[in-house]
């Protein structure tokens, strides 16, 4: 398969930040291609996917939504070059400040949206929808 990551944050901070990477590099030893759009200013230089990499400005608690910032910056990468993910197959992001961006994605190419969730909140909401009830 053909994959397009959307990594966008300037630097790592968490756990599951370093996990979708991994996630992302283990997909591509495994022999799938995998593109990932990674901010020009993360100091992280992959081992097995190819970065592109994306001029994306953002100030946490400035008013302005971190995703619509991931958003512009893919819009204004697709100007630059129309074939930044052509010839993929998914797009596979996880969390919700990537979501405006593979969407953009997705209008742009075609490609269908793979979006892993990993919010405990999301997930249990999640379960307690399907949950059958055993109100008395």
């Amino acid at each position: 398969m053909r994959f397009v990551g959307i990594f966008l944050n300037a630097e790592l901070r968490t756990g599951g930040q370093r996990r979708l990477l991994e996630l992302y590099e283990s997909l591509a030893e495994r022999g799938n291609v995998v593109t990932v759009l990674m901010n020009d200013r993360l100091a992280y230089e992959p081992r097995f996917f190819r970065a592109e990499r994306v001029s994306c400005r953002y100030r946490k608690g400035s008013g302005y939504p971190v995703s619509a910032s991931y958003r512009a910056s893919v819009a204004r990468a697709i100007r630059e070059r129309p074939d930044l993910c052509a010839r993929h197959d998914v797009i596979l992001i996880h969390g919700e400040t990537s979501l405006g961006a593979a969407l953009l994605l997705k209008r742009v190419y075609g490609l269908p949206v793979l979006f892993g969730l990993r919010s405990n909140a999301v997930r249990e909401a999640l379960v307690s929808l399907t949950a059958p009830d055993r109100t008395p």
